[in-house]
């Protein structure tokens, strides 16, 4: 809404507001088109070669600006000075209803991604990590399985967006918004996920930005080796001679690692390792639901406190619904292993009726 209002207004989206200007008939469609655009962007970025977007988000994000829009109307619910005449509120409002309806009715609520079965979590993890020897430790310098679906110029960046997404739990952006700096050494060792706006490395078309919840996360040793491999490892390797402070660069160009480029990783790992519906948010909601389990059972099952946290580690705001979903599906997984065990207890085990006859 704000880079919208940066191009169509030419001014402030805060300061429009602040003057009780209202936004006319045809600036509403520019706003509804605008939206409606960078939904389908969004979406092609994240599809499989030749599949069509299907604006399946766009209600979750008109419906927001729009009531935002109607909220700001009026001067005295936001705070600000200056009355609006009753009538021109309500046909102001009217209008926005009038022109939002059809990026409402289009947009239903999107099929949830799910998080991956154990089996797959564990194919994906083999296919695209490190190879380690028969003790369990990691060859270094690193090196990579035959079965490892990318070229050898692209195997340790590839790994390394694993490794933020399934271990930290990092959005797309986030991944390819991290800059060198924000990876700190220490004591403690940070990966720092910040918030750049208007920030002038970022030169891609299809920018890569943070929209919520800066975060000081602490990293593995497994991921701070990683880090370090490939910021020593001369390119199209690593990305030692590489002058963006971008940390993720492409093998062919030496440029921050575009969207697209990062769709098409997840693309090829997801037919090697034969799980048709992985993409990146998969890892986050596989880490998420691993992490809500984690926390409760860290603090004896207390939900607020276990809710409280999870949001500071995903980057989601107090009122997020999402973190409380999984913290329900943990609450859930407990419940059917508790019954479980107390079906075993008290009424014996199919396995043994069957051979008691």
């Amino acid at each position: 809404m704000y880079e919208w209002a940066d191009g169509h207004l030419g001014q402030d989206l805060d300061a429009f507001v602040d003057s009780g200007a209202l936004l006319t008939g045809g600036q509403i469609d520019s706003l509804v088109a605008y939206l409606r655009t960078r939904v389908a962007e969004d979406e092609l970025a994240r599809l499989k070669p030749g599949s069509s977007p299907t604006l399946a988000t766009l209600g979750v994000v008109a419906r927001p600006v729009r009531n935002l829009l109607k909220w700001a109307a009026d001067p005295q619910t936001r705070g600000g000075h200056g009355i609006i005449d009753p009538l021109a509120l309500s046909a102001y409002r009217a209008r926005l209803e009038l022109l939002f309806a059809p990026a409402l009715a289009q947009g239903g609520p999107a099929e949830r991604i799910r998080p991956l079965t154990d089996a797959d979590d564990e194919r994906v993890r083999q296919l695209v990590s490190p190879v380690r020897g028969a003790d369990g430790r990691l060859h270094l310098p690193f090196r990579f399985g035959s079965d490892n679906p990318f070229e050898p110029e692209t195997r340790l960046r590839n790994w390394l967006m694993y490794q933020l997404a399934r271990e930290l739990g990092l959005r797309r952006s986030e991944i390819l918004a991290l800059r060198i700096s924000d990876i700190e050494s220490g004591p403690p060792p940070i990966v720092n996920v910040r918030r750049r706006p208007n920030d002038a490395a970022e030169t891609r078309r299809d920018p890569a930005s943070v929209k919520r919840g800066d975060r000081a996360l602490p990293p593995s040793d497994l991921l701070r080796a990683g880090v370090r491999a490939y910021h020593t490892t001369r390119w199209p390797v690593g990305r030692l001679g590489v002058t963006t402070p971008i940390l993720l660069t492409s093998s062919v160009s030496r440029a921050p690692l575009a969207i697209r480029s990062a769709s098409h990783v997840i693309e090829t790992l997801a037919r090697a390792a034969r799980v048709d519906d992985l993409c990146w948010h998969s890892l986050r909601h596989t880490w998420a639901e691993e992490v809500a389990s984690d926390l409760l059972a860290d603090h004896g099952g207390d939900e607020d406190r276990s809710l409280a946290v999870l949001c500071q580690l995903g980057g989601w705001s107090n009122t997020s619904p999402t973190p409380k979903h999984y913290i329900q599906n943990a609450l859930r997984r407990q419940a059917w292993q508790f019954q479980e065990r107390r079906a075993r207890r008290l009424w014996g085990s199919t396995h043994a009726m069957e051979r008691g006859g």
